[in-house]
């Protein structure tokens, strides 16, 4: 059994901000807000003048797969006409482990409301 890091991370997420908090959680995850490329993103079958498939972000006008995805996740949780702000950051947070898949483990989180924003503090094995 080979040694595991135990990776922290804190995020402040503001209330009146709530879309640029949620994309700032995928910054545990190069991959999917743009530092790592694209090459995890999901594609579609089109591909541009060189040949390449474009990406399902950039088809539906985002410039990361993080920003679609928390388009997604933030229209979901506002379907029924009020937006639960914490279930969109615990959503998100889902999203998050998922796209760890099985690079992470005990991947847990706490959300603390404290009025005018949320802290959120994420911890898992790597």
């Amino acid at each position: 059994m080979g040694q595991k890091t135990n990776n922290l991370h804190t995020f402040t997420i503001d209330k009146d901000n709530i879309k640029e908090g949620l994309i700032s959680l995928f910054d545990m995850d190069e991959d999917y807000n743009g530092g790592n490329g694209d090459e995890y993103w999901e594609f579609s079958d089109q591909k541009d003048e060189d040949g390449n498939l474009i990406s399902l972000a950039v088809l539906e006008g985002f410039k990361t797969e993080a920003e679609r995805f928390v388009y997604d996740i933030y229209t979901y949780s506002h379907s029924d006409g009020v937006l639960n702000q914490e279930q969109c950051i615990a959503s998100t947070l889902y999203k998050v482990q998922a796209c760890h898949g099985s690079h992470s483990e005990q991947f847990t989180f706490v959300i603390v409301d404290t009025g005018p924003q949320f802290i959120v503090a994420v911890s898992y094995l790597t």
